[in-house]
């Protein structure tokens, strides 16, 4: 029972989190491409590319990230 929650804890899937005019992304390993029509940010399992107009990082932390702009497309290439 100890093992399933220590599991539960140590989540290491990410999460993203589409709103109206932001994304939050949780458990991302390195972000890639940093420009104003293209993010690309690796995770564990997935290379994620969101391409859009006026995107812009507002929130970086160790393991989680807070963007902003116009969203066209998001894009997950699993490897």
């Amino acid at each position: 029972m100890l093992e399933r929650i220590y599991h539960s804890l140590q989540d290491s899937d990410y999460k993203l989190t589409v709103y109206e005019d932001e994304i939050h992304l949780i458990n991302y390993k390195k972000l890639l491409v940093l420009e104003e029509e293209k993010i690309v940010v690796s995770t564990s399992k997935s290379i994620i590319t969101i391409t859009g107009e006026n995107l812009l990082l507002k929130k970086l932390l160790q393991n989680e990230m807070l963007l902003s702009g116009v969203v066209q497309k998001i894009e997950v290439k699993y490897v």
